[in-house]
C-alpha cells in the first residue's frame, strides 16, 4: 500500500501559499520518516515560484498534481492577519478539500495545511492503523488553553467543532462516505447554515467536516470517529508572530497573551507540531528558514 502526505497550495495576490508549502514539504523531510509528499496547486503558483527564483516544488515534492484555475464556487475574502496590528483582506481558496480524497494519488494519505509545522515524527505513527478516518476533535494556543467557546461548537448549542487542519483517510467506503458528505454540505453550504446555525459567510472546511461527522454519527454526539494520535491540535492564533527557527524541529513564536492583549511574551516549541495561522510572518522569515531546513 503506498502512504503519503498531501498539501494544498494555491496563491491569493497577497499570501504566496507555495512557497508555504515548499517549506511545509522541507519541514517533513527533515523531522518525519521518509514518505510520499504530494503538492495538489495550479499552474499559477508554480509560476510563480520559478518567477521569483524561489525554491521550486519539485525538489521538495514526490508528486505534483495541478488543478484548473476556473473551478471556483466560492468567492470567500478574509483577513489575514500579523499580530493584532497589522491585517489585510484577500480570497481565501480553501474549497477544494473535499475533493482530497479523490485527488490524493495514495492509499493512506496525511491531509495536512501548508501552514502546519511539523516538528516530529508523531503523525507517522497512524500509518497502518485501523481507522479508516482521524483528525482533530480540539485545539489548544500557545498558552495551552482552550480555544475559546466560539472555537468549541458550530454555535453555542449546536454541534462540535472538529478540525481539518490535518485528517488521516485510507481510500475505503467509510472515509468516502465522509469525504462526499463535505462535498454535499460545500454544495448546499446555505442550505446547511441555515440548519445547523453558524456565524459568517465564509466557507469553512472546519465546519464541512463537523457536519459531515455529525452525520454519519446518526445526527449524535458520539465516538464515531476516533482522534490523530497528538490529540488536541496546538496552534499559534494570527494574533501570535513565527520569531525564529533554531533548527529543524526547534521555532519560537511571539505570542499574544490571551488574558491581557497589550502583552507578548516569547515561547519555544520543540519536537512539537504547531498550526501557525500567522502565514504573513512564515512567509517573512522564509529567507531563514529555508535555509535552517536545506542546511
Amino acid at each position: 500500500m503506498s502512504r503519503g502526505i498531501i498539501t494544498f497550495a494555491l496563491n491569493n495576490e497577497r499570501v504566496d501559499y507555495t512557497q508555504l508549502a515548499v517549506a511545509f514539504a522541507a519541514f517533513a523531510r527533515r523531522n518525519m520518516a521518509d514518505c510520499n509528499i504530494c503538492l495538489i496547486t495550479d499552474q499559477g503558483g508554480l509560476d510563480w515560484q520559478s518567477y521569483k527564483g524561489h525554491s521550486h516544488p519539485k525538489d521538495y515534492f514526490t508528486d505534483i498534481i495541478t488543478l484548473d484555475e476556473a473551478r471556483q464556487q466560492f468567492r470567500n475574502r478574509r483577513k489575514f492577519r500579523d499580530t493584532r496590528y497589522y491585517d489585510i483582506t484577500d480570497v481565501f481558496r480553501n474549497e477544494d478539500r473535499p475533493s482530497a480524497l479523490d485527488l490524493s494519488p495514495y492509499d493512506e494519505t496525511l491531509l495536512v495545511d501548508c501552514d502546519y509545522l511539523i516538528l516530529s515524527d508523531s503523525l507517522s505513527s497512524v500509518w497502518g492503523t485501523t481507522e479508516s478516518v482521524l483528525f482533530s476533535k480540539g485545539a489548544i494556543n500557545l498558552q495551552h488553553q482552550p480555544f475559546s467557546d466560539a472555537e468549541h461548537r458550530l454555535n453555542p448549542y449546536g454541534i462540535p467543532m472538529y478540525w481539518a487542519t490535518v485528517m488521516y483517510f485510507k481510500k475505503d467506503e467509510r472515509a468516502r462516505r465522509l469525504f462526499s458528505l463535505m462535498q454535499h454540505v460545500k454544495d448546499n453550504w446555505d442550505f446547511y447554515q441555515l440548519t445547523y446555525d453558524f456565524p459568517g459567510i465564509l466557507y469553512r472546511n472546519d465546519f464541512a467536516l463537523s457536519i459531515a461527522a455529525h452525520v454519519l454519527s446518526g445526527f449524535e454526539e458520539s465516538d464515531e470517529f476516533k482522534e490523530l494520535p497528538e490529540g488536541r491540535l496546538l496552534t499559534s492564533f494570527d494574533y501570535d508572530q513565527f520569531l525564529d527557527i533554531h533548527s529543524p524541529s526547534d521555532v519560537s513564536f511571539f505570542v499574544n497573551d490571551t488574558a491581557e492583549n497589550w502583552k507578548f511574551f516569547v515561547s519555544r516549541v520543540k519536537g512539537v507540531n504547531v498550526h501557525c495561522i500567522n502565514k504573513l510572518s512564515l512567509l517573512n522569515n522564509m529567507e531563514n528558514i529555508m535555509e535552517v531546513l536545506n542546511g
